[in-house]
């Protein structure tokens, strides 16, 4: 089943009145497919940011990388001798190589080192967060909610970064899936309903998570 599919199947039996049966056997689905696609939103960010900063990192050394038999230590290897955009580009490539292959392990040290080089750019470290956060909430299991509401919390109090909507998604998740604090986690949904600038298709995604909240609160 397609992410579109589920969330217009939690409409349908919102509608009918459905709802209960719905999360009793699709829910995990449901978040599952929700956090793909903040991924997929984050992946897309990150392409625009690369097209537009690639000339900081030498093209051939970043091809060569890229080209590499193990081009995940090859890009972490560049990431750090590089500075910038461009230590910033070769770790988060490296990272998303790591994603396609399910080495969580690798993707989590490549954005733990983007978040810790000081050279380079807010918005880019901004962009590791979100994503290794989105990562250590299914795959590291000594992560707990406490540590990536902490990791969140500089990107929620800051409201002119470009990922404080979807920082305040994932604290939902985090908050519902790590803490069980559905409360909490409808909270940050209701405040995410409130803004008026923020894509449709993400605004679909807040509703259908924050109906399916709804209902698991209801049927305690």
């Amino acid at each position: 089943m397609s992410g579109p599919d589920i969330l217009r199947e939690v409409e349908e039996s919102l509608r009918a009145e459905k709802a209960a049966k719905f999360w009793k056997e699709n829910g995990t689905i449901v978040l599952a497919v929700v956090a793909a696609a903040i991924l997929g939103t984050a992946a897309q960010s990150f392409w625009t940011a690369h097209k537009r900063s690639q000339n900081e990192v030498s093209t051939s050394q970043f091809l060569d990388a890229l080209k590499d038999k193990a081009p995940i230590p090859a890009l972490e290897k560049l990431s750090k001798e590089e500075k910038g955009s461009g230590s910033a580009l070769a770790g988060l490539n490296g990272a998303a190589i790591a994603i396609d292959k399910k080495d969580w392990a690798s993707a989590m040290t490549a954005y733990k080192n983007v978040i810790d080089n000081k050279s380079v750019d807010k918005a880019y470290k901004d962009l590791a967060i979100i994503q290794m956060v989105s990562i250590q909430l299914d795959h590291d299991e000594k992560a707990t909610g406490a540590d990536l509401l902490k990791s969140l919390s500089p990107l929620i109090a800051d409201k002119k970064s470009p990922w404080n909507s979807k920082a305040i998604f994932i604290s939902a998740l985090v908050k519902a899936s790590k803490n069980n604090d559905l409360a909490g986690a409808q909270s940050d949904l209701d405040t995410l309903s409130s803004m008026t600038n923020l894509p449709a298709s993400f605004m679909d995604q807040v509703k259908a998570l924050s109906e399916v909240y709804k209902i698991k609160m209801g049927s305690k």
